[in-house]
């Protein structure tokens, strides 16, 4: 009896790989038509020292695309913060720049393409702001009445030492913080005004909130903290 089973369950197996594959390969394929992706231009650099990558690595993810509204799952991601393009791998696996607007998508895999304990999520589509325009990419961190985004702001600097053929490429990564609300729009908060501004309507309640749990408002768990407080309210 035990001959039988086991070839049977390796067969059931092996059928059900296949078909999460084929399942796979189907939107990737449907992706790939609809992203209208194009080849990644890869750049040649002597020597670089950081990352414009959010994930170095392609991390399983979703894509929700801007005009037709359609949400695909179980693509291969990785995102350029310095570029704001989001990068997926075609059918034969190589990497392709999405070229239609996308709407938001989601990684799941952390900072630096480590690790599948939650999903990180980003949209776009809020209005321009110092160097962001409608297109740029935000993290969401906390979502409901008010928004708590993240915004990675990615700069280089090329240095080539006295007599060195060698030019090395340093990138350096800054976050900034933002509200938004479909009232207010978006704001930064590194004025402490912002704060106070969002959440007005609950001031009483927020600042005591805020007292009791020893909250600045400065950093990013303290601002997790506070908006997942707020719109829970």
């Amino acid at each position: 009896m035990k001959k039988i089973i086991l070839p049977l369950f390796l067969a059931l197996a092996a059928a059900g790989y296949g078909q999460n594959t084929n399942m796979f390969l189907m939107e990737t394929n449907k992706f790939f038509e609809d992203a209208n992706g194009r080849p990644l231009l890869r750049k040649t650099e002597n020597k670089v020292e950081g990352s414009p990558y959010f994930n170095e690595s392609f991390c399983p993810g979703n894509v929700t695309m801007l005009l037709n509204g359609r949400t695909y799952k179980g693509l291969s991601l990785k995102v350029n913060l310095e570029s704001n393009e989001l990068l997926f791998q075609s059918p034969q696996g190589d990497p392709m720049v999405v070229v239609q607007p996308v709407k938001s998508f989601e990684l799941q895999c952390g900072e630096g393409g480590n690790g599948t304990a939650n999903a990180r999520k980003f949209a776009s589509g809020f209005p321009a702001l110092e160097w962001q325009n409608e297109k740029t990419f935000y993290e969401v961190l906390d979502s409901g009445k008010v928004m708590l985004l993240k915004h990675y702001r990615v700069s280089f600097s090329d240095d080539k030492a006295y007599g060195s053929p060698e030019t090395i490429r340093t990138y350096k990564r800054k976050a900034l913080y933002y509200a938004w609300s479909p009232s207010k729009g978006i704001q930064p908060l590194a004025k402490e005004s912002a704060l106070s501004d969002f959440m007005a309507d609950k001031k009483n309640q927020v600042e005591a909130y805020m007292s009791k749990e020893k909250l600045k408002g400065k950093k990013e768990e303290d601002l997790v903290k506070l908006f997942a407080f707020y719109n829970a309210l």
